[in-house]
């Protein structure tokens, strides 16, 4: 599974919505988000370097979505190096 890409982020993605129930209810709102944010920016930046360049900026789109403030510099970074074809 950790050659594959697109498993390996569903099940990620899963994992994270199945579990977050588990969280403290203060941390299951804004907490859990940035969480689930940093996973979509982890795998973006997977993506970016696979060439699969759309589901880079999918995944940052959703990530910023999920947590403009807690990962909106981090976002906004990561398409800013896309766009500008950076090495990740």
């Amino acid at each position: 599974m950790s050659g594959n890409l697109d498993s390996m982020r569903d099940a990620a993605g899963r994992s994270m919505r199945k579990n977050r129930r588990l969280l403290p209810a203060q941390l299951q709102g804004q907490f859990w988000r940035d969480c689930l944010a940093s996973v979509y920016t982890d795998y973006a930046k997977r993506a970016y370097r696979a060439g699969r360049h759309g589901l880079a900026y999918t995944d940052t789109l959703h990530a910023l979505a999920l947590s403009p403030l807690g990962r909106g510099r981090l976002c906004l970074g990561l398409l800013r190096d896309f766009v500008l074809r950076r090495p990740m």
